[in-house]
């Protein structure tokens, strides 16, 4: 079986399919954060990942992270 290319957002489309699902759930402080850098060091532009949390801080902690780390 091969992998599929990973999905990009399209403009226009506000819902768009994620092409990665990433489980946080039921880690510690800090681990959900350097699992969200390690895999969106690996995906390519544009492309969708959603994330599932069970802390409700993630809810700042993401976007705060995203806007603070430089993409290439």
């Amino acid at each position: 079986m091969t992998a599929s290319p990973p999905r990009r957002a399209q403009q226009g489309n506000e819902n768009p399919e994620p092409a990665q699902r990433l489980d946080l759930r039921g880690l510690g402080c800090a681990e959900p954060i350097v699992r969200l850098a390690v895999t969106l060091r690996d995906l390519p532009p544009g492309t969708v990942l959603l994330t599932e949390s069970d802390r409700a801080a993630m809810r700042m902690d993401i976007p705060a992270f995203c806007v603070r780390t430089p993409t290439s």
